[in-house]
């Protein structure tokens, strides 16, 4: 009897070494997206969109909070002249669609403008990225080499009068003169290292780029009176000033016809 107890506890034993064993090597299997020396980037679900896998903490010059859901039309352009992102078009697209935008590629047909440029891309540190983007926009844009991973943009955002209909709905001005408010600012987004080898850092800036594009607190605001508001807030002129403004318009006419014929008898 003590012969077959030790022989069972023993069976016992080697059962449980042989799961202990099994468990940890299924444990060491990349997952998806995953795994050491596996891609790093983020993976795409059924509906098409982009998850993270690394998250990255947000950095902004200016103090515009996101908003939820945006409205209307929108329109945006990346410049990126040194070729550093990697799908940040896609899916900021992607990203104003689903805050509630129409994308559309007619500025001129947009409430809500967009322009994106990616002015640095790499390792850094973060005391370097937080100076960095304290430059603010259009300012220096130098990073010093780290141990993480960051993106950095400039972005203007403009909300403004759009005409999407009649004789103006076609129109290619797209001046400050149709602008309501806008928004001057940059923005950084910081990972690991791993981070920066795939597209996590596009999808985070994408994302918060999509929400300040829908907050409506912007920076700055511009008068935006159109001229029929102009004419229509105008005092009316009274008979005595319209026959005097005519006057005036009649004896300017008389002093040009002189000049030219003083300067015909000349020649």
């Amino acid at each position: 009897m003590p012969a077959r107890h030790f022989t069972l506890t023993a069976l016992a034993l080697l059962l449980a070494l042989l799961l202990a064993l099994g468990s940890a090597s299924c444990s060491q299997r990349p997952g998806r997206g995953g795994g050491s020396g596996g891609a790093v980037a983020a993976t795409p679900h059924k509906d098409g969109l982009y998850r993270p896998s690394e998250r990255a903490e947000l950095f902004r010059s200016a103090l515009v909070e996101p908003a939820e859901r945006g409205k209307g039309r929108a329109y945006f352009s990346i410049r990126d002249s040194q070729g550093l992102n990697r799908g940040l078009h896609d899916y900021v697209g992607q990203r104003l669609a689903l805050k509630g935008f129409s994308v559309t590629d007619k500025p001129s047909e947009a409430d809500r403008i967009v322009e994106i440029a990616i002015v640095a891309r790499g390792r850094a540190s973060q005391a370097s990225l937080e100076a960095c983007v304290r430059q603010g926009y259009a300012g220096s844009a130098a990073l010093e080499a780290g141990d993480r991973g960051a993106i950095v943009a400039d972005v203007l955002l403009v909300r403004r009068r759009a005409h999407v209909e009649g004789a103006k709905a076609h129109l290619k001005n797209i001046s400050a003169r149709n602008a309501v408010s806008s928004t001057k600012l940059r923005i950084a987004a910081l990972g690991s290292e791993k981070a920066l080898k795939g597209r996590d850092l596009e999808f985070a800036l994408a994302e918060d780029i999509a929400g300040l594009a829908s907050s409506s607190e912007d920076m700055q605001r511009h008068k935006t009176r159109s001229s029929t508001e102009v004419r229509q807030d105008a005092p009316a002129k009274s008979p005595k000033e319209k026959e005097s403004s005519a006057g005036r318009h009649k004896n300017r006419h008389k002093v040009k016809v002189k000049v030219n014929r003083k300067h015909r008898k000349r020649r």
